[in-house]
């Protein structure tokens, strides 16, 4: 007689693949849009929060019980409560609000499966110009269709987003990383690439009692930036250029250069680029790169591998390999490399260190 199977693993896991996880992202968006998280600071029930935002109590419930699921809230007595993860970067009065970027990842195109089986059967699709041609390059080409002036609305919007991510603990971090250099105390000048809202360059710089600074990135977005500058106060001490980094002067010589997660548009021409930042430095000067490092045949870590499989399958695979930034420091020239992992608020990091 047929005997069922010996079932010795659960299913649990796939099954809250397609279950649960679609379903985190719009609920976690809808908490964000509706900025329910600004009136949970204190313990408050379904209808004052419907209240409060003019909504139907019944559904205000049926979403606050799906983010105490999510344990974004708590909930006792009939009342809510953000836990402190809310309530330090989801709640709008908080200095650390990260609802801007959290809501606009959410609100991005997803891939559907038959978007990903089409790309996997047909392969990438055929582009006109190369990543490296195109003006937005940094955006991965999602800016192909359009004008130029919705591209510089679009690179304004991501610095204000990315401005939220990096005072909410990244600039801290890498400014200490870069302080603990032996050779900070000598730097007199400091070049931010690919630098966004230029808050991990104003944290450097404020470490430091007299080095002056300079933001990298495109034109759209230091302008930007300078908005960021002037908030801390920083406009005598803190340039802005903009530009495309692989076509365009770096400026300098400058004693430091950083790289955060922004060398992807280089990076079919790494050999180049990291030229150009040597020649960019002084003697003595120092190359910091901070950037994803995948590993185990460029399968970890799941936060970098998982998000840029859409880009990839559309042939714009920008992914670092684990020491590839370090190998391409070596043929450029840099007389010593050290490398190790870091662990940052995403994801475990790649943190290069190149001295000329």
């Amino acid at each position: 007689m047929k005997q069922l199977p010996e079932v010795i693993l659960s299913f649990e896991a796939l099954e809250q693949l397609v279950s649960l996880a679609p379903l985190k992202a719009p609920v976690l968006a809808a908490g964000i849009e509706l900025k329910v998280f600004n009136y949970l600071t204190e313990p408050a029930s379904a209808a004052m929060v419907a209240q409060a935002i003019t909504a139907y109590a019944n559904n205000v419930q049926i979403l606050l019980d799906g983010l105490a699921a999510l344990d974004l809230v708590t909930k006792k007595n009939g009342l809510y409560q953000n836990t402190p993860l809310a309530e330090a970067f989801l709640a709008e009065q908080s200095p650390t609000y990260l609802g801007v970027m959290l809501a606009q990842y959410a609100r991005m195109e997803r891939p559907t499966s038959d978007d990903l089986v089409y790309l996997i059967k047909e392969g990438p699709p055929e582009i006109e110009t190369t990543l490296d041609e195109q003006t937005g390059a940094q955006q991965a080409g999602v800016m192909e269709e359009l004008d130029e002036q919705e591209i510089a609305q679009r690179l304004k919007l991501t610095a204000s987003a990315y401005a939220d991510v990096q005072r909410s603990g990244i600039a801290q971090q890498l400014a200490e990383l870069v302080a603990a250099l032996p050779e900070f105390p000598t730097f007199a000048t400091m070049l931010d690439l690919g630098g966004g809202a230029g808050l991990i360059g104003v944290a450097i710089v404020t470490k430091h009692p007299t080095m002056m600074g300079v933001i990298f990135d495109l034109p759209p977005v230091v302008e930007a930036a300078k908005n960021y500058i002037a908030e801390y106060g920083m406009q005598q001490r803190i340039k802005v250029l903009g530009g495309d980094y692989t076509c365009d002067p770096l400026g300098g010589p400058y004693d430091l250069i950083l790289a955060s997660a922004s060398l992807h548009a280089g990076r079919q021409n790494l050999d180049m680029l990291l030229a150009k930042i040597y020649h960019a430095l002084n003697s003595g000067g120092v190359f910091v790169s901070v950037h994803e490092g995948l590993t185990h045949e460029q399968t970890k870590p799941l936060a970098m591998v998982l998000p840029r499989i859409p880009f990839a399958l559309q042939g714009m695979n920008l992914s670092f390999e684990q020491g590839e930034i370090a190998h391409a420091m070596v043929r450029a020239g840099f007389r010593s490399i050290h490398s190790r992992t870091i662990t940052m608020p995403y994801s475990p990091l790649d943190l290069d260190i190149a001295r000329k």
